[in-house]
């Protein structure tokens, strides 16, 4: 902010200076007329200019920093592959999920692409990767709407729901599968198919979050649903 600052304040200060000097013809022919104040409004100039080059050096120093910063952050949080939230991110989510507050409404959808492993030995593992970044921008233009989405594993999705009730899921699995199936219709060479497992922690009575998040997936890996 201080570098900011400091650019506009040289920058109107030269500017002001020319000004005066373009539109006052009087002054400039005294300016011109005088050696000594010829080199001290030189002087000034040049002095100007170079504070003000490097603040905007400074500022676009640290302009790439911040970018640096952001692609970090992008990198630790952030799936390589899809861009959703990654293990990490899932992992703090859930830490702050664990609170007898958050956790005694709480819901959590889990899903796989149950056709994956199919593809990625069908065809190559390219294909499946481009199924995984579709499937997920689908989630996640959902999801989004409902609650946190990541992708917990590499063929392990979730939807946690804060403040979740039945409706809620329905809502969110038939808005979901509505654009599954338009995806699908419109790429049948390779549709995606999907299994899943919903819980919420009013059946489930569990006193912490990795408590709660332990049961969906047992509950996934016992009697997961086809979803489409």
């Amino acid at each position: 902010m201080y570098k900011l600052v400091l650019l506009i304040i040289t920058s109107a200060i030269a500017c002001t200076s020319f000004l005066i000097l373009y539109l006052n013809h009087d002054f400039r022919e005294f300016v011109y007329s005088e050696k000594k104040l010829l080199i001290l409004c030189a002087l000034l100039w040049i002095t100007l200019l170079t504070e003000f080059t490097h603040t905007l050096l400074d500022l676009l120093s640290l302009k790439r920093l911040a970018q640096t910063d952001h692609d970090l952050n992008r990198l630790a949080y952030l799936d390589h592959l899809t861009g959703i939230p990654n293990r990490y991110s899932c992992d703090l989510i859930f830490s702050q999920f664990n609170t007898p507050d958050k956790i005694s409404d709480i819901g959590c959808i889990l899903m796989a692409i149950s056709n994956l492993r199919e593809i990625n030995e069908t065809q190559t593992h390219e294909i499946g990767d481009h199924i995984i970044s579709d499937f997920c921008t689908i989630l996640e233009s959902v999801g989004n709407e409902y609650g946190f989405v990541g992708r917990n594993s590499g063929n392990e999705f979730l939807l946690v729901i804060d403040h979740c009730t039945n409706a809620k899921t329905i809502s969110f699995l038939d808005s979901f599968t509505l654009r599954l199936q338009n995806y699908n219709i419109l790429n049948p060479e390779f549709p995606i198919h999907i299994r899943y497992a919903c819980l919420l922690n009013q059946d489930a009575h569990a006193a912490h979050f990795f408590e709660f998040i332990t049961q969906t997936y047992a509950l996934f890996h016992e009697k997961s649903l086809d979803l489409i």
